[in-house]
Parts: structure tokens; sequence; C-alpha cells
């Protein structure tokens, strides 16, 4: 599992490499195999430990789940809602995506939840769907403003939609 960005909080640049003792045994033949940009940088190493402890500490991870699911839900019961115009929805804690029927489709509704104060934007390799990506301190509260955001530009686009 490689994995980067958010690890350091966003404050200085480092990436990690994760795996099973199994994965790792092909290093003792050849340790060269992997390399490093950012290796042995103590204060990368320092604000990545930093923000570990914040998300552990501030149970940051249940908070994902429980947002994510609460995104999920409210998402399935829109696309009932939209029949044809929301394809699937998709994801796992705050990382979600939904799918809808075609790329303009898609970017009238970003634009419709821009609009509304909130920040959206499609995957860039399928831009008919919309990526859904709050940070993991999001609130019950911040979730239900971007639903309503979402809910009535999709409202907006079915009624184009359905006539």
């Amino acid at each position: 599992l490689c994995l980067a960005k958010g690890l350091s909080g966003g404050v200085v640049p480092i990436g990690v490499t994760m795996g099973t003792p199994n994965i790792w045994t092909i290093f003792e033949e050849n340790a060269f195999l992997h390399s490093t940009t950012f290796g042995g940088n103590p204060l990368a190493c320092c604000a990545a430990m930093a923000t570990l402890d914040v998300v552990q500490d501030e149970n940051l991870c249940a908070n994902a789940t429980d947002m994510g699911n609460y995104l999920l839900e409210s998402l399935a019961l829109l696309r009932d809602e939209a029949p044809g115009l929301i394809i699937d929805i998709r994801g796992r804690g705050l990382l979600i995506g939904i799918e809808f029927n075609d790329e303009n489709t898609c970017a009238r509704i970003i634009a419709g939840i821009v609009e509304r104060g909130v920040i959206a934007g499609y995957t860039l390799n399928q831009p008919t769907v919309i990526r859904l990506e709050p940070p993991l301190i999001v609130t019950r509260d911040q979730c239900a403003f971007a639903m309503k955001a979402i809910r009535e530009s999709v409202r907006d686009e079915f009624g184009r939609y359905a006539n």
C-alpha cells in the first residue's frame, strides 16, 4: 500500500510504502529494489507521527466511517428519487463517487453544487463521476449542508432530464 500527501497533515512532503512481512521478504535479497525521494527526513517523519497521533486521538477513522455511511445512505435515497440520472453511488469512508448518466449532466450538477457553496469535482479518469472527499474532521452538519446542495442540484437537473 502506498500513501502520501495527507500523512504529514499537508505540512511537508512524505510518502510511505507499507506491506505485510511476507511482502517485504523480497528486500532481503536486494534492498535496492525500492528507492526513496523523501527518505530519512526527520521533519517529515515528525509531522507524520503528529498526524497519526491526531488521527488516533480524535477518532478520525470512526468519524470517516460514520460520516461516510451518512453520506452514502443519503445519496442512495437521492438516487431513488432520480432514476436514470444517477447510475451508481459507491465509496468507502469519506471517499465517495456519484456516477451520472453522462458528462454534461455531471458537469451541470457540479456547477449547481459549487453555486450552493460546496466544493466538488469530477474524477479525472471518469468525467461522469463526481467525487466527494471531505476532510476526516467533517461534521454531520457539514455533511447535511453538502447533501442539501447535492440534492437541490440533482432535483434541478432531474426536472430538466424528466421533461
